[in-house]
């Protein structure tokens, strides 16, 4: 993951211009409505210039095919569009998952990353890479949902978190 970092570090970072507005990054646990509602409120607010599922779903249509579908269906699909259904037992590796979010390292300073993983598994989204590695300009933020907040709770406070201000370059890691 180190190797990842730098390689994506030395050839979209440096020379790239400056971006300090934050994108938002969301793990698999928290794909809910007012997790939805809070990054649309924050683009309009100019708070941060987008957001991305950091997972996919694998799926199987009536005809057998498979088809990766990335931070899951919407509900509601055009007519005749079939993205078939959830492969039992399948999901991203954790490595996946960290590789997504540090690749928006290449348009973005500053990253924000929702997530109620806070397991220390190794390798997952808690790796030592990502709190071990300073860069002068790039920032990471994870906001982490304690076990008992409920997501509304926790997009209120993801919301008020950002109202006050940012993290300087590194990494951060909270609780809310």
């Amino acid at each position: 993951m180190r190797d990842f970092l730098l390689s994506l570090i030395e050839r979209h970072v440096v020379g790239r211009p400056v971006n300090p507005t934050p994108h938002v990054a969301v793990d698999e646990c928290l794909n809910h409505p007012d997790i939805g509602g809070l990054v649309r409120q924050l683009m309009l607010e100019g708070r941060i210039d987008g957001s991305s599922p950091l997972w996919s779903q694998l799926r199987r249509r009536e005809d057998g095919s498979l088809v990766s579908v990335q931070g899951g269906t919407p509900r509601v699909l055009p007519p005749g569009l079939d993205l078939g259904k959830p492969v039992k037992y399948s999901s991203d590796p954790d490595r996946k998952v960290v590789q997504l979010l540090l690749a928006h390292f290449a348009s973005s300073d500053r990253l924000l990353l929702l997530s109620a993983n806070s397991r220390l598994d190794h390798g997952g989204l808690r790796a030592p890479v990502l709190s071990e590695h300073r860069h002068d300009r790039l920032s990471l933020l994870f906001l982490l949902k304690k076990g008992k907040t409920s997501v509304p709770q926790y997009a209120e406070r993801v919301g008020a978190r950002l109202k006050d201000g940012w993290v300087s370059p590194g990494f951060e890691e909270s609780r809310i």
